[in-house]
Parts: structure tokens; C-alpha cells; sequence
């Protein structure tokens, strides 16, 4: 998830970049929201807000107090440290946005960078690319990020190479059942990923 800080003075401007941003990576198919520093609601469609855990999100815009986040700058008089792009005026350092589309591009950009890491460089083909191919085509626009299932799915498992495709039942049953025995070894913390390799020698 790319988390981003709208960080400036003009609250009422700054809200509606932020929903304009909103929508335009939603209507891309990301799971995008938006939500003030200190609440934890998050706005969906740009309606009413619902409670939902935020982790469900590729995008969670804040509009935040000069937070420990990537942020993007509206006013000049703004410290910029730590910020990845303005908005409305320009700055040296960063890139300068004047439209909520191209900013939206820009983050999408950046969001896929840090997603394309996840690709395990094997090789494997299955999304009909190697995977150097896949990235370049992923930036281009060509094909999306879904397309690698190592990306877009979080239960994997496969027999001799071949994957063995899952319903939504079995996949929260196969991965609470082996979060729980994980958990109960001793020094066994995990934060993204679980890997098990059994093999019949």
C-alpha cells in the first residue's frame, strides 16, 4: 500500500485534489480512499465514510499534519523534506504537479515501483512475459500489474510447479491454520510473507 500526505493550508482545495485523485485511480481498478489525520474512517466513493481497516488499500491519500509519509506539498512555505511531489507551485527538488490527473499518474507510477519489487524474478512465464519484460510492460501501460499472480493473490500453492488454484474458503483456511502453528513457534515473527517448500526426498 502507497501511503501519501496532502500537506497544506487551503483545506477546501486540498480535499478536492485529493477526491480528484481519488477517482481517477479508482476508475483504474485501485483501491484507493481518503481520510483526515486522526480519523479511522476512510471515504470509498467519495461519500458517505465507512470504518474499514485500512490495509485493504493500494492508495490511502491522508490529509495529514506533516506526518512520517511520503507527502505532497501545496503550500511554498511548507517544509519540503520528505515530500515526493508539489502541487500548484514549483520546487527544485521534487517534481510539480497542476492538475489532479497527472498527479494521480504519478503516484500510480510510483505505487507500481514499489509493487514491482514483489516480483520473485523467476522466470516463470505464466503471465506470458519474463519477468524483466513484465515490469517494463507494467510501466508502459502495457498489460497490469495483476497479470503476476505472485502479486495478485495471497495464497499460493503449488504441486511440481503446477498451481493449485483456490477458492476464497480455502485460502483463509490454509492461511489462518499455518499463521496459527507459525505464531506459536518461539522466535518466529513474520511481516509480509510466509514461504513453506515440502518436499518428498
Amino acid at each position: 500500500m502507497l501511503i501519501v500526505e496532502f500537506l497544506g493550508d487551503e483545506k477546501e482545495n486540498i480535499t478536492k485534489i485529493m477526491k480528484e485523485v481519488m477517482e481517477t485511480l479508482q476508475g483504474r481498478g485501485y483501491r484507493c480512499s481518503i481520510t483526515k489525520y486522526g480519523e479511522t474512517k476512510v471515504e470509498i466513493y467519495g461519500g458517505d465514510s465507512i470504518r474499514v481497516p485500512f490495509l485493504q488499500f493500494d492508495f490511502l491519500l491522508i490529509q495529514g499534519k506533516n506526518l512520517d509519509f511520503p507527502k505532497v506539498v501545496f503550500d511554498k512555505w511548507y517544509d519540503v523534506k520528505g515530500a515526493i511531489a508539489t502541487f500548484g507551485f514549483e520546487h527544485s527538488n521534487v517534481p510539480a504537479f497542476f492538475e489532479a490527473k497527472k498527479l494521480a499518474n504519478f503516484l500510480e507510477d510510483e505505487f507500481l515501483k514499489e509493487v514491482l519489487k514483489l516480483v520473485p524474478n523467476i522466470d516463470c512465464k505464466k503471465c506470458g512475459y519474463d519477468c524483466r519484460t513484465f515490469k517494463n510492460n507494467v510501466l508502459n501501460r502495457k498489460i497490469s500489474i495483476k497479470e503476476c499472480e505472485f502479486i495478485s493473490d495471497d495464497v499460493l500453492i503449488y504441486l511440481d510447479g503446477n498451481r493449485l488454484r483456490l477458492n476464497a474458503f480455502a485460502k483463509n483456511i490454509i492461511s489462518k491454520g499455518i499463521e496459527g502453528m507459525i505464531s506459536s513457534l518461539k522466535d518466529a515473527g513474520w511481516k509480509e510473507e510466509i514461504s513453506i517448500i515440502i518436499r518428498r526426498l
